[in-house]
């Protein structure tokens, strides 16, 4: 596995592979993968989405289709192989669970727990307004929101048969521990000095969270705690002016380790401001926002929305 990191960007390949199962793409992994590297003595090779339109349904895969027993774990082409390679390390398995947490929980890009205001739902409805005019023009037609509301939908979505409770798909193939990630009180964003960060777990009584505020995983490679990772006890202060905070969960009954949480916070930093507000009828030209930072140091807007709808506060 470490061997195998001086050659390929494990998280990028993992991510890779994140995105195509909760798509379910089709002529895929057989077909339409791309992979390049830069030519240098320290160039990964990364993996890159291509000719995905077999997608979210488009191919008739359905939303319980299971991308990693049916093709990375039964075909014999590259993608599955590399897939399977890695997938004999327990450290590329615990990996793929911290990029899980990292994408599918706390408004990642894969969380669509919020299905009117995930990301997911966003970017769809972002390129349907760009493409909607073209295709009215030439076939007087509207992109139907009923394939990206199938595929989000809380009950029969493809979260429900990646984590239950239609079916369990990453813990059934050992890639999502029954440990799970501790969860912060706040996931990152602006808090006053001196903020007292508050974590919990659902692991055993026994187990411990570990937490570090410099930018270091608790847990080494192999297992070992972090010399920097600290025990949890009544709460993390935050006091430095930006502060990455990561944490897991360790069980001592059997050395399992959790999944990774992190989350940078923006600690003592003053209010960004609404600046200016300007209407355009005019097209091409689009209403505008403008906010202004009067902070010495830039402000992380990750979790930020504007909105006019009280029903809809992700609107923007």
């Amino acid at each position: 596995y470490q061997a195998a990191q001086q050659m390929i960007d494990v998280d990028n390949f993992i991510d890779y592979l994140l995105v195509n199962i909760y798509g379910a793409t089709g002529d895929w992994p057989q077909n339409n993968w791309v992979a390049a590297r830069e030519r240098s003595d320290t160039g990964l090779w990364r993996f890159y989405v291509w000719d995905a339109e077999m997608s979210y349904g488009h191919g008739n895969r359905p939303t319980s289709y299971d991308t990693i027993q049916t093709d990375l774990k039964n075909k014999n082409n590259d993608i599955p192989r590399i897939f399977r390679y890695l997938n004999n390390s327990p450290e590329f398995r615990l990996r793929w669970a911290d990029r899980v947490q990292k994408h599918y929980f706390n408004d990642g890009p894969l969380d669509d727990t919020d299905p009117l205001n995930c990301n997911a739902r966003k970017h769809w409805d972002e390129l349907t307004a760009k493409f909607n005019p073209l295709l009215t023009y030439v076939h007087n037609q509207t992109v139907a929101t009923t394939r990206i509301a199938n595929w989000t939908n809380q009950s029969t979505g493809k979260r429900s048969y990646l984590f239950g409770p239609n079916d369990t798909q990453f813990a059934n193939h050992g890639l999502w521990p029954s440990l799970r990630a501790p969860e912060f009180s706040q996931h990152g964003g602006n808090v006053p000095s001196g903020y007292n960060l508050n974590l919990a777990h659902t692991g055993p009584s026994n187990a411990v969270i570990y937490t570090t505020t410099d930018g270091t995983d608790p847990r080494q490679l192999g297992g070992a705690l972090y010399p920097s990772a600290s025990a949890y006890s009544n709460g993390v202060p935050l006091y430095n002016a930006t502060t990455h905070v990561m944490a897991r969960v360790f069980n001592p009954t059997n050395n399992q380790w959790s999944p990774l949480i992190e989350a940078t916070f923006d600690v003592g930093i003053n209010p960004v401001l609404i600046n200016e507000i300007l209407t355009h009828t005019d097209l091409p030209e689009v209403d505008t926002v403008e906010l202004y930072n009067p902070n010495p140091v830039a402000v992380n807007l990750r979790g930020w929305y504007l909105t006019d709808d009280e029903s809809n506060p992700k609107k923007f």
